[in-house]
């Protein structure tokens, strides 16, 4: 075990050991990866998009990978 992983539990759950994450790190990966899709945008194509799926005008057609 590296010193970075001294006095953690091991994974546990199916999707953690799965993954090989556990919560707090597949969040932080999974907001990662989504910052870097919407940094490929204009802010101003982010907002309106945005708004449009707050007001119910853009919906998923498919269900986001996870």
């Amino acid at each position: 075990m590296s010193p970075a992983h001294a006095g953690m539990d091991p994974l546990r759950s199916i999707p953690s050991v799965a993954t090989g994450y556990g919560p707090t790190c597949t969040r932080k990966v999974r907001n990662a990866v989504k910052a870097a899709i919407v940094s490929q945008f204009k802010p101003t194509a982010v907002t309106k998009a945005r708004e449009l799926i707050e007001k119910g005008d853009i919906v998923a057609i498919r269900a986001p990978h996870r």
